[in-house]
């Protein structure tokens, strides 16, 4: 998209300080458009990047989540065995004490 002033006013006769007011004011947008596309295409960068930073703190959080899960089912696993095998000795000191 470019600015349509200039040859738009030039059509109407205009007198030379308007042309020349108005070649400065579309040079100026097409300066501001020229800096709109390159922010555009800053943001596009940024939100690619963030994208990618987000797919990889999911792939981190899935990794942690299955570690935490597996450390939990091993010490409920220890845990049994520990307590499958204080079992007897808490059942004789039972025993022994009533």
């Amino acid at each position: 998209m470019t600015c349509q002033l200039y040859p738009i006013l030039c059509s109407f006769g205009l007198n030379t300080a308007w042309k020349g007011k108005y070649k400065d004011t579309q040079t100026k947008c097409t300066q501001l458009e020229e800096e709109n596309s390159l922010l555009k295409a800053r943001k596009s960068y940024w939100e690619e990047k963030l994208k990618a930073q987000e797919e990889c703190h999911i792939t981190e959080l899935e990794g942690l989540r299955q570690s935490y899960e597996g450390a939990l089912r091993k010490h409920q696993e220890d845990t049994r065995k520990n307590l499958i095998e204080a079992l007897p000795k808490l059942r004789s000191n039972l025993v022994l004490h009533t």
